[in-house]
């Protein structure tokens, strides 16, 4: 398995029979997989509030930006520029969610929030052409 790689690509299977890890820290398709998980959530979360932002009622807006903040920390650092746009606007939408029981985001901050959600959901356009090219290429 050693020689072929495979121990690399399943270290699982490698450790059950008895062949030490390669490498210590877990492999590269792991961390591959934990990468594209976080992406996935991201680009998850942002559909999400493009479909929410079309309801009547935006109370629950805030919680949803909260967790698109968690999501764009949990993709890694190259995803830190858009932290800042999100901690820019995060006590605008909190403050108008506070305001009544049926809240309805102003029209600045809906065209902030579609944007951002429409170019985080555009990554998922550029995985999915990675992904042709590299089927392509077997």
């Amino acid at each position: 398995m050693i020689q072929t790689g495979l121990a690399e690509m399943f270290p699982k299977s490698s450790e059950f029979l008895g062949i030490d890890p390669v490498i210590a820290g877990g492999s590269f398709i792991e961390a591959h997989l934990r990468q594209m998980s976080g992406i996935n959530q991201l680009v998850s979360m942002a559909l999400q509030l493009q479909n929410d932002l079309r309801l009547t009622n935006h109370k629950f807006i805030a919680h949803q930006v909260a967790l698109l903040y968690q999501c764009i920390n949990q993709a890694g650092p190259s995803y830190s520029k858009y932290r800042g746009r999100v901690e820019e606007h995060f006590t605008n939408i909190k403050d108008v969610c506070n305001l009544s029981e049926e809240p309805f985001l102003p029209a600045e901050l809906q065209t902030w929030y579609s944007l951002i959600s429409n170019f985080l959901t555009c990554l998922r356009s550029y995985f999915i052409l990675f992904v042709q090219k590299l089927m392509s290429t077997f």
